[in-house]
């Protein structure tokens, strides 16, 4: 279903261009962890129609002219060390199936950066290096985040660049987050939520409008891409997209108190467009005469412009049938 949508309504839409699509590969839905008899060739199969089906798109999104494709938990396939076997099978898909020069995004950045340039892997086997999960990376931080995490986080994402900019084959992109809560989807985990706001007396969308703030200068000079978890992904309250408030006058709504005991519950507001809002004021550069981008990536839908959408590519989905139409999740 998603599959289809993308192909045969969101891409050849006539409102899309101006926005570019990109797809993050799910890689845990594929490889069972610690096994690396578990890689064959399915990598290699699904890139294949990925790439028959996505990369000749004029809407899909490249990098110098090179299809961008970001993949999910590479930090995990390095560590059971897989992750060489699974990019080279990628890369030669892409190659053998319309002659692509696959450029790998990888979801790499978590903790601290390799030190001191010493040699580390994954700057040799990708092109690119994010910090996708902002929660895990602010290490958990219960209810509110604050600015000593946020500093923290920033320091460490700065020495990540630094190490691309030193290795000097791969970039490092910054993501960030509004907030997040996987309270409704893994309730048996207790993880706490992160509120939106920085602090408990600061502003709706503080988080979010700090974040940006602080990753501004760690984007890459070349391609200016800033990475926004997500669009959409309301069961792990992600989201930017609008909202409206129905039956109450804008009143904060508890969106993190799920089952039987409601404990660490956080309210929120009606917020409308102030995401967007805060996106487009915050990626803007006043250059004088002219005002200079800063090209936010956000992942799950392409409803917003300037930008490059990331659906994500499950194959669980399809049944682990590598032709399925029903590996696309937006």
């Amino acid at each position: 279903m998603e599959d289809r949508t993308l192909k045969n309504v969101i891409l050849p839409h006539k409102d899309l261009p101006g926005t570019r699509i990109a797809l993050l590969y799910e890689t845990n839905a594929r490889v069972k962890r610690g096994l690396k008899h578990n890689i064959t060739d399915v990598f290699y199969q699904d890139v294949e129609y990925i790439a028959n089906t996505y990369f000749d798109n004029p809407n899909y999104y490249r990098i110098d002219d090179r299809p961008v494709m970001f993949v999910y938990l590479t930090r995990v396939l390095h560590r059971e060390g897989t992750l060489d076997m699974v990019t080279s099978q990628m890369r030669q898909a892409a190659m053998d199936n319309g002659a692509h020069d696959l450029y790998i995004i990888g979801d790499q950045v978590m903790s601290s950066a390799p030190s001191n340039g010493r040699a580390y892997e994954p700057f040799d086997l990708l092109d690119a290096v994010t910090n996708y999960d902002i929660y895990g990376n602010l290490r958990r931080p219960s209810g509110y985040a604050g600015m000593n995490r946020l500093n923290n986080l920033a320091e460490r994402n700065r020495q990540w660049r630094e190490e691309t900019q030193r290795h000097g084959d791969c970039s490092f992109i910054p993501a960030v987050s509004p907030g997040y809560n996987d309270r409704g989807v893994r309730y048996e985990k207790n993880h706490p939520a992160l509120s939106r706001k920085l602090c408990e007396t600061c502003e709706e969308g503080s988080l979010f409008r700090t974040s940006i703030q602080k990753s501004l200068d760690l984007t890459d000079e070349s391609n200016r891409l800033m990475m926004v978890n997500s669009w959409n992904e309301w069961h792990e309250d992600t989201q930017i997209e609008p909202t409206i408030s129905i039956g109450q006058t804008n009143q904060p709504m508890n969106m993190t108190c799920y089952g039987n005991l409601c404990s660490k519950a956080l309210t929120y507001d009606a917020y409308a467009t102030l995401y967007l809002d805060i996106l487009k004021e915050e990626t803007t550069i006043d250059r004088g005469k002219e005002n200079e981008f800063i090209w936010p990536v956000i992942t799950n839908s392409p409803s917003y412009t300037p930008t490059t959408s990331i659906p994500t590519y499950s194959p669980s989905r399809a049944n682990n049938t590598t032709n399925s139409n029903d590996g696309l999740s937006i």
